[in-house]
């Protein structure tokens, strides 16, 4: 065998090799990612006198919305977004990527009408941010109501393990550390 002829199967080998590996050691985004789902039911009394809502062109004053124009945005980054339609009932679910920190919003078609405002572990404070660190059952938020330009839930993430509400970790029982 020439030298050439070795060094070219040489250089088919080693290309051959570099391809190999798992999805995720070469970068492929299909690979399974664990995430976690969240529900609620967007109460459907928001109404255009909302002061959220006075100023959109698409809403008349003093109409009820349809839940049906509706979602639930779960932003980590610009390029990073979970969206979730609400339906008719105000139902919504969202899945979401465990170990990112998303900012958590309702909006009326493209224009964000108010975030939502989670109770933070051991706190008074409220934030917008949800980070969940581990897999599990469904997150169910219960019904989330608009009050005071927020959108609160009737059930407080906080209060289920492994669930960081602006930077504070929820112990599963209450949001008290145990």
């Amino acid at each position: 065998m020439k030298l050439f002829e070795r060094i070219a199967i040489t250089i088919i080998a080693v290309l051959a090799l570099a391809g190999c590996g798992s999805a995720t050691e070469v970068g492929n985004p299909t690979a399974d990612v664990p995430t976690r789902i969240v529900t609620g039911v967007i109460d459907a009394s928001i109404s255009a006198d909302t002061a959220a809502l006075k100023d959109l062109p698409s809403v008349q004053e003093s109409s009820a919305i349809d839940p049906v124009q509706l979602s639930v945005v779960a932003e980590a980054s610009p390029t990073d977004i979970e969206q979730a339609p609400v339906q008719r009932d105000g139902s919504f679910t969202i899945t979401v990527q465990i170990m990112k920190r998303y900012q958590w919003s309702v909006y009326l078609e493209s224009v964000k009408l108010a975030d939502f405002s989670f109770a933070e572990a051991g706190s008074l404070a409220r934030s917008n941010e949800l980070e969940i660190e581990t897999e599990g059952d469904p997150i169910d938020l219960g019904i989330v109501r608009y009050q005071g330009g927020k959108f609160v839930p009737e059930n407080e993430p906080v209060q289920q393990r492994g669930v960081y509400v602006g930077g504070n970790i929820g112990a599963g029982n209450g949001g008290n550390a145990p």
